[in-house]
């Protein structure tokens, strides 16, 4: 009887134990083993959930191409209910992983929209989740993402400080996925972009043509378009027109190849501009008209204002004074309204010009100094966003050690549970070997 009773009690000590070490599991192996579990045990309502199973299964592959992405995945970027839903029930299982990519359509969805300070809030949560699952393909694809923000707010050293930080990542992690191989493209395309900003060309040429290494190895048209894009732009910066047509043209033949519209009128406003400077202006205009249309029929404001200053331009050394001007003051209406700095610049720069060969000196003067002003407007902007982007950067840094300081508590306290458990189950044996003894 007394045996018995031991043994009882040796039984409940273990269920209690083992019960308390499951009491905080989830299921996650799979999508369906969580859609009725909310991260409140609300009930999520999912009426067709094939979507959310391809998500999670393409989260596992790496097959989220944030980058460049497919038709499947644009079709959720297009729709903030799926991403939402996508991003709670990976936040309710705990899957750092997938609620990573999900805070990074998140952001790509916003960039869309040029929406960028809250792209920027879901690249960092993205991030965030990146250090939580301690994966490198992901921090690197975040930190890559808010260095394109900030090159698009023109805060230039702050994106070069997150390129470089995500190319180390992907660098020092020695993965060789198409995943990683696109990231350290993407890294070395932006600090290559940034570099020209600088006007450090030779660092830029350095990187341009790293990044194109990795997209020829990839087979990316998009990449290999952008690559040959960037290399011929800084050729053409360098004074070598010869060689800047060389890459223009392999963009444009990979442009038609994708059949991109978009691209094609970008590689033929840089095909003109290298005519112009060879004093081809002929030729440069039998490629600036055709640019216009194509900028026209994707409704690029950027790409309209871009070409409008080139036939502008034409004009101007044309010396067709009067339709000069039209171009210039229809492509600087259209800068003013979409606050393109950079473009009213030149625009004040070419009536600057006209108003020279005029001999209305006076107004070339004026017209000089606006140009300069804008000029004068852009530095001081960049100078301002950097250091605003300081503040943000400390920010990201201090949670990043926070999150990691949090990873060392756990492990720690993960390894005392092991011993205390190890050391239970060590009595329990104990006390079964007395009672078989016994």
């Amino acid at each position: 009887m007394e045996r018995n009773y031991i043994f009882l009690q040796v039984l409940i000590l273990s269920f209690l134990i083992f019960s308390c070490n499951n009491s905080n599991k989830y299921s996650n192996d799979t999508p369906e083993g969580v859609l009725t579990k909310g991260s409140q045990n609300k009930e999520i309502q999912i009426d067709n959930k094939s979507w959310l199973d391809s998500l999670f299964a393409r989260t596992e592959t790496y097959s989220i191409n944030i980058y460049d992405p497919d038709k499947f995945i644009k079709e959720i970027l297009k729709d903030t209910v799926k991403m939402g839903l996508f991003k709670d029930v990976s936040e309710s299982t705990h899957n750092y992983k997938a609620l990573s990519f999900a805070y990074s359509m998140l952001g790509n969805s916003k960039k869309i929209e040029s929406d960028y300070l809250s792209a920027i809030y879901y690249y960092k949560k993205a991030y965030e989740n990146a250090l939580l699952s301690d994966d490198a393909n992901l921090k690197a694809l975040s930190l890559n993402m808010m260095g394109v923000i900030y090159r698009r707010k023109s805060a230039g050293k702050t994106a070069l400080e997150y390129y470089t930080r995500a190319l180390k990542a992907a660098e020092e992690s020695n993965i060789s996925t198409d995943f990683m191989l696109k990231s350290i493209a993407i890294s070395n395309e932006g600090i290559g972009g940034l570099y020209r900003m600088l006007e450090q060309y030779d660092l830029s040429l350095k990187y341009y043509k790293q990044s194109l290494v990795y997209e020829e190895q990839l087979g990316s048209l998009l990449g290999k378009a952008i690559g040959n894009h960037n290399i011929g732009k800084i050729y053409r910066l360098l004074g070598k027109l010869d060689s800047a047509k060389i890459y223009h043209e392999r963009s444009l033949e990979y442009n038609n190849k994708m059949n991109s519209i978009y691209g094609k009128a970008i590689c033929y406003n840089d095909l003109g501009t290298i005519e112009m400077l060879k004093d081809n202006m002929d030729k440069a205009y039998l490629l600036f008209v055709p640019a216009l249309e194509m900028a026209n029929k994707c409704g690029d404001s950027t790409y309209i204002t871009n070409s409008k200053l080139n036939i502008g331009w034409y004009h101007t050394r044309k010396s067709h004074q009067d339709t000069a001007i039209k171009y210039i003051n229809d492509a600087m209406a259209i800068a003013k309204r979409i606050g393109n700095k950079s473009a009213i610049m030149r625009g004040y720069k070419l009536l600057s010009e006209l108003e020279q060969d005029r001999r209305n000196y006076l107004n070339a003067l004026n017209y000089f100094k606006l140009s300069n002003a804008y000029g004068d407007s852009i530095v001081n902007e960049k100078t301002q966003q950097y250091l605003a982007d300081l503040t943000i950067l400390y920010d990201i840094e201090k949670k990043r050690n926070e999150i990691e300081s949090l990873q060392k508590d756990n492990e720690t306290k993960k390894q005392k549970l092991i011993a205390r458990n190890r050391l239970i189950v060590s009595l329990i044996l104990a006390v079964l070997v007395i009672i078989v003894v016994a």
